[in-house]
């Protein structure tokens, strides 16, 4: 199992698992109704809507606040604009199936998000 999947690989899957080749639906058009159901969702949240999916999850915008954030390289203070954030929260039934799916010791890159994580605990600790 990989760590991704691509959006031609979930085109050809759902093309597959669907069975559309004998409806007579190729996997371009399969692709095309993908597209258009980002784009509604991407359009509905630019708008200020919510895209709620029962079972899988709700996506919605949140305003963030002007702040004063700092240039990397200098240091340098530098104002940063209040923007629309993407905000995905995953539904119980999905957060329950992801979580019942693998063991969590097993996931690729945990053990380095949790050093990060506890490095950076200690680190504010401090």
């Amino acid at each position: 199992m990989t760590d991704y999947i691509l959006r031609s690989e979930l085109c050809r899957e759902i093309h597959n698992d669907l069975e559309l080749e004998e409806l007579g639906f190729s996997q371009a058009e399969v692709a095309t109704l993908v597209d258009s159901f980002l784009g509604c969702i991407q359009q509905t949240v630019s708008d200020g809507g919510r895209v709620e999916l029962r079972g899988f999850g709700c996506f919605e915008g949140k305003m963030s606040r002007p702040k004063m954030g700092r240039n990397p390289k200098t240091g340098d203070p530098v104002a940063v604009d209040a923007k629309i954030r993407i905000r995905f929260k995953a539904a119980k039934g999905l957060a329950e199936a992801v979580n019942k799916s693998a063991p969590v010791r097993d996931r690729p890159g945990l053990a380095q998000a949790q050093a990060r994580h506890m490095n950076r605990s200690a680190a504010t600790a401090a």
